[in-house]
């Protein structure tokens, strides 16, 4: 046996590594973890974008993020519900993606809960009297609602595929795992 091969972790372990990768990176805004990329679907064509990762499950296999409940990324969920996540950390050299299935969550419940936990200045931003993407002849116009809960909305995927990447210095290490319904089914995969 190499030395590389002795440096693999155990396969079994792949998922709770990625998800509690995920969940250290939570509360932390320097960690690159919190700011994955976001990939929706609509009818016609792929979109990606930012979001701040707002919470992370194992045992559920969630993720959650934050939005005004009139963005595109809504939109794309509400036709097609499925959803892909990739996080990146350059300095590790580490890549997760994950994909699932998608539920958008307004009002109480769910979102309720995520709001409590915003402070004020961060739910502003939900309350633009505008919707995101709209055209502005200068950006000053914007204006604020007085009730932005009412465009609030907690986007949130179960995810039931991984695909875990780490570049190494000489060998790259890649699994990936589906869930089966009871348990995470893993292989190791060419990187």
């Amino acid at each position: 046996m190499s030395e590389d091969e002795t440096e693999w972790p155990p396969l079994a372990e792949i998922p709770g590594m990625a998800f509690a990768s995920l969940a250290a990176a939570v509360d932390k805004p320097e960690n690159p973890f919190r700011t994955p990329v976001i990939c929706t679907a609509d009818a016609g064509r792929p979109s990606g974008r930012t979001v701040v990762l707002r919470g992370v499950d194992a045992s559920s296999r969630r993720l959650w993020a934050l939005s005004d409940v009139r963005a595109q990324k809504v939109a794309d969920l509400r036709a097609n519900p499925r959803a892909a996540w990739c996080f990146y950390d350059p300095q590790r050299r580490f890549q997760v993606r994950m994909e699932g299935t998608t539920q958008v969550h307004v009002g109480a419940g769910i979102a309720e809960a995520m709001w409590d936990k915003l402070a004020a200045t961060q739910r502003q931003g939900y309350g633009l009297t505008v919707e995101p993407g709209a055209v502005l002849v200068e950006p000053w116009e914007i204006r604020w609602v007085e009730r932005p809960f009412d465009y609030f909305a907690v986007v949130a995927t179960t995810v039931e595929y991984l695909d875990w990447l780490e570049l190494g210095t000489t060998v790259h290490r890649r699994a990936v795992a589906n869930w089966n319904g009871l348990k995470w089914l893993s292989n190791w995969v060419a990187p």
